[in-house]
């Protein structure tokens, strides 16, 4: 039947149905998935040549870890040498005395250790889950487990499936503490072990798990900064102190010094923490002195303009002006507007990682 209504009254209607559908759907999203509550602050002043003043980047929202398949191993640019022991309490794999990947236990098995009819299995299970098939995933990792118990690859699959697709979180954690068992600086699976006791309604339970295993291998420095970093998260910086120094007492992990003297800083020693973060440009420079980037010039100035960013961001919260000559450093290490912008966005990525 033939609409009496006019043509502007019909595209009026339609455009105001669409418009109340896309905001009434709007609003159902943030009902059901409200942004994330956990924000870090991340403020990073450029010098607008126009009037003078610093022009303040957005403060930017770190994500809530998602969840993934697939996530075993860590590609972790800063992870520490492969430990020549086995875990405390974990007999060395089948493949594992051959060795692994750096930042690996040796008592874990990789990909790139596995034999080929495991590393067949393990990628059928992955494509049987990708497919909507975890169920006929679980027998075959349970086969290569029962060949390799630490495999760390089949371990994590093996958890994700009871976290994320049985829902079970109760059931994914012995495959996930036994994962970070055999990889203490798998800091994803940290994560995901974390997750899982909070799904449970024991949020202490996670923490005093990487606490036990803290205890068993003291030497961990990986280890050790992934409890300080979750502390930090948690909102609890006092109780990150003591790992995050020993994380960062030896200047390896720029990431461990760096939030060591922020959480020395909130925790009322902003002397102290402003002393530690300025020794990330110290390294830098060193590493510059003795040649670490003689092939890479402009990598080198990268990295001391980063720290020197880093120093001024802790300036400017504590509202000192020494901030200005440590942009100025940092620019002029740069040389263009370009390059500056560029190793700004680094840090900003790389805060919020």
């Amino acid at each position: 039947m033939q609409s009496h209504l006019p043509t502007p009254v019909v595209k009026f209607l339609t455009s105001f149905s669409f418009l109340l559908f896309a905001a009434i759907s709007m609003f159902w999203v943030l009902w059901a998935y409200p942004p994330t509550k956990n924000y870090e602050r991340l403020q990073i002043f450029q010098r607008n040549d126009a009037d003078k003043k610093p022009a303040a980047m957005p403060i930017a929202q770190k994500a809530a870890p998602a969840a993934k398949r697939q996530i075993s191993i860590q590609e972790d640019p800063i992870a520490a040498p492969a430990p020549t022991a086995a875990v405390a309490g974990t007999p060395l794999g089948k493949e594992g005395a051959k060795g692994g990947v750096a930042g690996k236990d040796a008592a874990g098995t990789d990909k790139k250790t596995m034999t080929p009819e495991h590393r067949e299995q393990l990628e059928s299970a992955m494509k049987l889950v990708d497919t909507g098939k975890p169920t006929e995933a679980v027998p075959i990792l349970t086969k290569l487990l029962a060949e390799d118990p630490n495999n760390e690859m089949a371990l994590v699959e093996l958890g994700m499936i009871h976290l994320l697709d049985f829902k079970d979180a109760a059931s994914s954690l012995p495959f996930l503490e036994k994962a970070l068992r055999v990889n203490p600086t798998n800091q994803v699976v940290m994560t995901e072990v974390l997750g899982a006791y909070e799904e449970m309604g024991q949020p202490d339970g996670g923490m005093a798990f990487l606490q036990q295993l803290h205890e068993e291998q003291p030497q961990n420095k990986e280890l050790a900064y992934g409890i300080g970093k979750s502390y930090i998260e948690m909102g609890e910086s006092s109780k990150a102190l003591p790992f995050l120094a020993d994380a960062a007492k030896d200047g390896t992990n720029s990431q461990a010094v760096e939030k060591y003297g922020q959480a020395l800083i909130a925790n009322g020693s902003p002397e102290e923490g402003l002393d530690v973060i300025r020794t990330l440009v110290d390294k830098a420079v060193e590493k510059q002195k003795n040649g670490d980037y003689a092939s890479e010039p402009d990598q080198g100035a990268e990295k001391i303009a980063m720290a020197r960013l880093k120093v001024a961001m802790a300036l400017h919260d504590q509202k000192m002006p020494e901030y200005e000559q440590e942009l100025a450093e940092a620019k002029k290490l740069l040389k263009t507007d370009e390059a500056f912008g560029a190793v700004l966005e680094k840090l900003r990525r790389d805060t919020f990682l």
